[in-house]
């Protein structure tokens, strides 16, 4: 039976976390799905975990390293569903999320990509032990337009996201010279090129985990990179009609360039703590930016 939807997962050196990514897809209440894992370039176990659940809806495929955005293109080169999304290796889909989006695209056939609420937890980790953990889902508002995204009023990350399968049919794709906001990127690369196909769903349908202090992308991140990450976005996309008369450049940026300074100064921890000031070493004050 094809799937009515194929669900994307990039993963590297996640073996001791894809499994419940996995078991929350093998959960879902809709079972018309297949499950796209690209394993790129794990030195670890992943490869085992995978293949242990022996479904045959979870297909997984090894790549040399590429990051994040070569593996997702090259999962959308395989996948066969009508509608395609996205789960990352280290989160989780809650049982309804693709049977509660399918009946809201069948509610609104205008609408070709969108995404729900997500509950967001912020983790902090000490030698593989977590030691304080931060709900942060109030920043899913209980509405969102397409002009909130490119207005950076509401979070955008992969997790959730779902679109249909036309849209990478036309030939959008991650563009691989964007390092970091990848997810925000390809929401702005459809919604300038479909404004009016936006669909927000205010329902909490996936957890997504910032987990600081261990291995990926917020372990060794610093402050000047989120500008420098901000900046891409803007250079890349400051043309758009749904950015004109946005806010957030340059003084978004130039928040986290001052909160650089401040950690070069220091007056702040190093950026994996930033959020977590419990644990902010002794003589460090609230920053000032």
């Amino acid at each position: 039976m094809k799937p009515t939807v194929s669900i994307i997962m990039p993963a590297y050196n996640r073996a001791t976390m894809i499994g419940a990514a996995i078991k929350s897809v093998l959960a879902q209440t809709n079972p018309r799905w297949e499950l796209i894992i690209i394993d790129d370039g794990s030195t670890d176990p992943t490869a085992k975990v995978v293949k242990g659940f022996g479904d045959r809806r979870i297909q997984y495929h090894y790549q040399e390293n590429a990051g994040p955005s070569a593996a997702r293109n090259h999962a959308l080169e395989l996948a066969a569903g009508e509608w395609i999304c996205y789960l990352d290796s280290d989160d989780e889909f809650l049982p309804p999320y693709l049977a509660t989006m399918l009946a809201h695209f069948a509610r609104h056939p205008e609408a070709s990509f969108g995404f729900p609420k997500g509950h967001f937890y912020l983790e902090l980790y000490r030698d593989g032990q977590r030691v304080a953990r931060r709900d942060n889902s109030g920043i899913y508002p209980n509405q969102a337009t397409l002009h909130d995204v490119f207005q950076a009023r509401v979070e955008a990350y992969m997790d959730g996201f779902m679109h249909a399968r036309a849209i990478t049919d036309a030939g959008i794709r991650f563009d691989l010279e964007v390092p970091g906001l990848e997810d925000w990127d390809l929401m702005l690369q459809i919604g300038t090129r479909y404004p009016d196909g936006f669909l927000y769903v205010p329902e909490f349908l996936f957890n997504y985990y910032q987990r600081y202090g261990l291995d990926g992308r917020f372990a060794s991140g610093s402050y000047d990179r989120r500008a420098r990450k901000l900046e891409v976005i803007y250079r890349k996309h400051h043309a758009a009609p749904l950015m004109q008369g946005q806010a957030w450049y340059p003084a978004q940026a130039n928040h986290w360039l001052e909160l650089e300074r401040q950690f070069q100064a220091g007056q702040l921890p190093p950026a994996y703590l930033y959020e977590f000031p419990d644990f902010w070493p002794a003589g460090i004050l609230q920053p000032t930016a």
